[in-house]
């Protein structure tokens, strides 16, 4: 004999676990979806610092001239040396007044300023445009336009 309503077994039909499932999957495609944006696709890659120079001051000279100049940037650490597109200018480090801590038996003698450079300009320089960089700790900067003119 057959049942027209089996009472409590009949909610326990095969169909209620197939319905779970079929309510999990789309979840779990969700969460794929999120993984997949929210986590990287390959390995991440990190950026090391670059030395940037954006202003230097003053931004030139005369010819046969020396003074001191001021470089402005960004990751300018451990500056070693200026370079310049024409071989006639040259630079060194500033060096600071001798404190008296500064000499021997104490120190080794004043130290270098940070950011400052004391610039030659030679008196065989032609006038115009030059292109002055920095090397540091984070390598070459681009180029700041440096002018040479008989002010």
């Amino acid at each position: 004999m057959r049942r027209v309503f089996g009472g409590p077994q009949s909610m326990l039909s095969s169909r209620r676990p197939r319905l779970a499932v079929a309510g999990v999957i789309p979840v779990l495609m969700a969460i794929l979806a999120i993984l997949a944006v929210v986590l990287p696709s390959g390995p991440a890659a990190a950026q090391l610092p670059a030395a940037r120079l954006d202003a230097i001051l003053p931004a030139g000279g005369p010819p046969g001239t020396t003074f001191t100049m001021t470089l402005h940037g960004v990751d300018l650490d451990d500056l070693a040396e200026l370079r310049f597109s024409h071989p006639g200018i040259s630079a060194k480090p500033h060096l600071a007044e001798p404190g008296p801590f500064d000499l021997p038996p104490y120190g080794n003698g004043p130290g270098a300023v940070e950011h400052q450079f004391d610039v030659t300009i030679a008196a065989n320089v032609p006038a115009g445009a030059q292109s002055v960089r920095v090397i540091g700790r984070y390598g070459l900067s681009p180029g700041r336009t440096f002018f040479v003119d008989s002010l």
